[in-house]
């Protein structure tokens, strides 16, 4: 986080990002997928990179960046859930969801067949 915070500019993260931290009482988080690190406080760290509509070249950079963020997060052993932050391979949801990812894809094999269901994300 440290070094996320040291290397933001407004160039980096587009004139209109915000940043976000908010606390999380791990007892008062039901969701059986969420993964939260075994502190009884956790924090959530969000980077919201906003740019221009009018900006598609500044649209890709956020991107590759929100991609490099990622990967930083991931290679240090953290979490991060992305939400149309860029495109993730079944492979980078599986290792965002840990050792529960094969059992998110029962409820979806069962109850939409057809594959409705997030297609766009490619979780499964």
């Amino acid at each position: 986080m440290a070094g996320d915070l040291a290397e933001l500019t407004p160039a980096g993260r587009g004139p209109l990002g915000q940043v976000a931290l908010s606390p999380i009482l791990r007892a008062s988080v039901g969701s059986p997928l969420l993964r939260l690190p075994a502190d009884q406080l956790c924090y959530a760290f969000n980077l919201i990179p906003l740019t221009p509509s009018d900006d598609p070249a500044g649209a890709r950079r956020l991107v590759a960046a929100n991609r490099a963020t990622y990967e930083r997060v991931r290679d240090a052993g953290g979490t991060l859930y992305p939400v149309s932050a860029f495109p993730m391979a079944p492979a980078d949801w599986r290792a965002t969801s840990g050792r529960r990812s094969a059992c998110s894809a029962r409820p979806r094999t069962n109850t939409t067949p057809a594959g409705v269901l997030t297609p766009g994300y490619e979780v499964f």
